[in-house]
This record gives structure tokens, sequence and C-alpha cells, in this order.
């Protein structure tokens, strides 16, 4: 535990003119005379018989501990932005414009003065359920890991909210099953495996201190819940429901809460004890702002669900500029900002745009690392770097079918990483290719052949890459003495803009004529005609000097007879 100056508040007894008027000798509450009370003054809240109101002064006290807080300038504290656009009233709890109770259930602390424990926790598992987007999550942490001694903060005679949350960050506390809640002061006793289950916060911060400046804790609310002190008055034990006042009733304890939200038109907060569910509106209570010095000492926490993300490497050629982009997500939300907001900063700034902005340009003139900090609104802060190289090489990759059959194209595709669009590209054998600039070819081959591409982009990087199409025997087509029959086949490509290929078999000696037509029926070409012996045979039509358009290729031969289509593009 960090040594810290404490500031312990004391607080003496104030005696109410009507004091004896609420309480029994004993200390039990009179409730049908503080309603009494509350009704002749006009109050807006009334009283009702508890758990708390059966007890004696005695019993009541045995609840209440000493709180403890921290030296304010020994705090980081959070930074107020003076919004314009907060709503006249929010709440976490049962608040259906944000999908219902962003709370966990109720807890009560019992004949332990851990209030402390309990604020801290509640606003802990709260605060889970928000950043997950999940008001059902609902983890149920272990407030006696901060009432034993696993924690030395605190106790059943009181602690400190502060360092509660600050245990939660440094160490962690796990869920309820692995140290279920005892009331009492005992050694620390935590399951074998509780770090397993163990959450933990990432950042602590002061709101408020002696003075609770309303704005700066709304603020806060529309991120979270937060903790917060307050006095506690014999009548508070009765309440029930409506906004509390203290009216009548002596001074007790000092007592730490979590405020769930507010209504400026009733000027109360909303908030949720630690005394059951019996307790006032289903253990929360409204309470009127200043009242009993509600607001004072809050605090806001942060949970890590910040991340940020950038390429492990950026290539460029020459040296040149490059804009950083990151991939941020996650971290404090905030009704009314979407996407949560942040703030940015990099290094080393000297060469970069701007190092506060979200994607700065770096000038690089030579190999370079830039790191970058991401903070939330509520402080978490996320990291990542990103690793900036020259070189002038693309990586470039020819993917093909590596073994085709005879007469099947050849589909070959180049990808490339890196470098700038657009892409220029240049591929050999270039006889076999009837375009250059194109990442995808087709290609019918006659024997194996090695293909090579080679890519250049926007600036000039280059790379290059090679493959090798082995032919495989075809089927269909093993070998001239096993051709089944005469056959044509597509023309390649199909749309063709300069040049049109066929393939054609004879399996036997004989006449052969192919044909070109127009959609008419008009005959334009006659490519091939006379004697073919046995065999696969190739020929090529210029479309070049044909208009845009569909034309037939027909193919006689005896009696057999057969069509291909061709589309000629401009």
């Amino acid at each position: 535990m960090k040594s810290i100056t404490l500031v312990i508040v004391f607080l003496l007894p104030l005696v109410s003119s009507a004091s004896s008027q609420i309480t029994y000798p004993d200390g039990r509450l009179d409730v049908e005379r503080l309603n009494s009370i509350l009704e002749e003054r006009g109050a807006s809240w009334r009283a009702a018989d508890n758990e708390r109101t059966g007890m004696t002064r005695v019993e009541r006290m045995q609840t209440f501990g000493e709180v403890i807080q921290p030296e304010p300038s020994s705090v980081p504290r959070f930074k107020k932005k003076n919004r314009k656009d907060l709503p006249s009233s929010f709440s976490w709890h049962d608040w259906t414009g944000m999908g219902g109770d962003w709370m966990s259930p109720i807890r009560n602390q019992r004949n332990c003065g851990s209030c402390w424990a309990f604020a801290a926790v509640g606003q802990v598992e709260g605060t889970y359920n928000i950043v997950a987007s999940n008001p059902e999550l609902d983890i149920n942490l272990s407030e006696q890991t901060l009432v034993s001694d696993c924690f030395s903060g605190g106790s059943c005679m009181g602690g400190s909210p502060y360092w509660a949350l600050v245990y939660v960050m440094d160490i962690g506390i796990p869920d309820e099953a692995c140290y279920r809640y005892r009331a009492v002061d005992e050694p620390c006793n935590l399951c074998d495996d509780w770090e397993f289950s163990a959450r933990k916060i990432q950042s602590v911060q002061l709101l408020t201190d002696t003075i609770a400046d309303i704005q700066t804790i709304k603020e806060a609310l529309m991120i979270e819940p937060v903790v917060s002190q307050m006095e506690v008055y014999a009548d508070f034990n009765g309440y029930h429901y409506g906004i509390y006042e203290h009216t009548s009733g002596d001074f007790e304890a000092l007592h730490v809460v979590v405020l769930v939200g507010w209504n400026d038109a009733d000027s109360c907060w909303y908030a949720r004890n630690s005394w059951g569910a019996s307790w006032g509106i289903v253990g929360y209570f409204k309470i009127r702002y200043g009242d009993s010095g509600i607001g004072q000492w809050t605090y806001i926490i942060g949970i890590d669900t910040l991340r940020v993300s950038l390429p492990d490497t950026i290539t460029i050629c020459v040296p040149d500029s490059v804009e950083l982009v990151p991939d941020v997500s996650g971290g404090a939300p905030c009704y009314g900002y979407d996407p949560p907001e942040y703030s940015y900063l990099w290094s080393p700034g000297n060469c970069l745009s701007d190092s506060t902005a979200r994607a700065p340009v770096a000038y690089v003139a030579e190999d370079s690392w830039f790191h970058l900090t991401v903070a939330d609104i509520n402080g978490t802060e996320a990291e990542d770097s990103v690793f900036v190289r020259i070189d002038p090489h693309l990586d470039v990759r020819l993917g093909a079918d590596t073994s085709i059959y005879l007469l099947t194209p050849a589909h070959l595709i180049v990808n490339v990483d890196g470098g700038t669009p657009p892409y220029d590209y240049h591929w050999e054998p270039e006889s076999l290719f009837l375009f250059q600039d194109t990442s995808e070819q087709s290609i019918f081959l006659e024997e194996e052949t090695e293909f090579s591409v080679c890519v250049e982009d926007a600036r000039g990087c280059f790379g290059c890459d090679t493959t090798f199409v082995s032919l495989l025997p075809n089927p269909y087509l093993s070998g001239i003495e096993n051709i089944k029959g005469y056959f044509l086949t597509s023309p390649f490509p199909n749309p063709a803009y300069d040049v049109a290929m066929f393939f054609y078999g004879v399996p036997k000696e004989g006449t052969v004529e192919i044909t070109i037509y127009n959609i008419l029926g008009e005959k334009l070409l006659v490519p091939v005609s006379g004697e073919r012996e046995s065999g696969i045979y190739r020929f090529e039509i210029q479309t070049a000097s044909l208009p845009r358009g569909v034309y037939l290729c027909r193919m006689e031969a005896g009696s057999f007879n057969q069509i291909r289509k061709v589309v000629v593009f401009r």
C-alpha cells in the first residue's frame, strides 16, 4: 500500500429540536411520528418500517464505520468539459432510454460498517455492465475480499472507498463465489484460483472532494455510476419513497453510496444504497442536491475496453509521405457521444502533420517507428506502434493452375501487397497475351509454359513473380488415335477484341470447312477449307476488322455440323 496523507472527516452529532420526537429512548425509530413531522413540514418524502427502523441506536451504529478519504492533491482529477448538452434527467437504474437497469442487484452489508466496500464494488459492477453494453451481465464481485485483511485499507470498522478502488485497479477482486460475504473481520480466505475470476479497473479519478460540484458529477454520470459520500441522520434510516431531505433526527455517521443519475425538475440525485432491497425504493433513494453532504468525495473509474490497432508494417518504395490510420474501438461510453471521444498522441512528432490527430501524415525519409497513445474520456489509455520502411520492391504473387488439360484454358491471377494503385502489368511470354494491362489472364496452351508478370505502381515501386504451367493429357483427347470424333472448341478469348482463337479436331482424314457468319446468316469468312489428316488444329480470326456484335463459327465435315458463338467488342 502506498503511503499517503489521509483526510479523516469527523462530524460531531448535531442535535435536532425534534430528535426526541422521532426515536424511542433506545434509538429505535418512531416511523408514525416521523411521517407526521414530514407531513407537517411539507416534506416530499415518506418513511416506513424496515429492518433499520427496528434497530436500537447501538445496533445501527454497528452498521457504520469510519470513512477515510485521501489527500485531494495526491489523487488524479477528472477534467470537466462544461458540457452544455446534458439532459434534464438521466439514470443508469431502470432508465428505459438506456435499455433497462444497468446496475447489478442490490446487496445488503448487514451488521458491518462496510458501506465503503459495497459502494466501490457496486460502482465497478455497474460500470462493467455499461462497458460491455450488456445490462444483464451483472457480475457479482466479492465485498468480503475488501473487508477481510486481503485488503489492508478497511474492515467492518470502516475504510476508504478510494483505496478500495485502487486495490481493484492494482490487484483485482474475484467474484462472490470465490469469497462469499460474511459481514465480519477475518483473515484473508480467497479461493485457490481467485485470479482467474478477478476483475480489474484501469484508473481511479477524483471528481469532487468537499465541494459537491453538480456539473462535474453529471458529466461523470453520463459515463458511469459514481461513488459518493453522504451524512446519515436518524430520519434517513426510515426512508421509503420521495425526495429525501434531512428533516429530523441526530447525525449518526458518514456513509458511502453510489450515485446513478439525476432529475433537474426535482433538483435531486438518484442513488443506490447497500441496506438491502426492503429499504427505500427497492434499495434506491432520491436525495435533494446538496442535502446531507451528498456529492462530496465522488470518484470515477476506468475499465479497459479501449483497443487501438495499427498495421505492423507500412512499406513505401521511396522517401515520401504516408497517412497513419489506426483502428480504435471501445473505451468509456458516454451518452450523447457516438462514437466515444478519444484523444491521440503520436511520437515522434517532429515529422508528423499533427501529433494529436487521429490519422496524421508522416513524412518518412528513412525507416521509422511511430508510436500512438489513445486515451478515452475517463483517462484509460491504449497503445500501439507501426514501422514504416522504405523498400522499392512490391510483393507480387502470381497464382495459376499449375497443371491443366490440353485445350483447356490456364487461369493466371496476380496479387499485389503494398504500393500505390493504379498498377501497370507486363506479362511474358508477350506473344501469348492479347492484353497486358490486367491482373488476370486466361489462355489456351499447346505446350508447357513458364509465365512471368512484372508490376509497377503509381510511385515506381516494382515487383515480379514467375510460375510454370504443365499440360496433362486430356482424357478425351489423349492421342490422335483416340479422338472419337470431330470437335470445335469455343473461341478464346470470348468476348474478343482483336483476335479470336479456335481449336478443332479431325478423327480421320477428310474434308473440313469452317465458316464465319454474322447474326443475319451472311457468310463473312472461310478461315478453314480443304482436306485434313487426323489431328488437332488451331486457327485464328482477326476480329479487329469486324464490327461490334455477335458472330457464328460453323464447322462442317461430312455429316458433322457444329456452331460456336463469338462476341466481338471494341
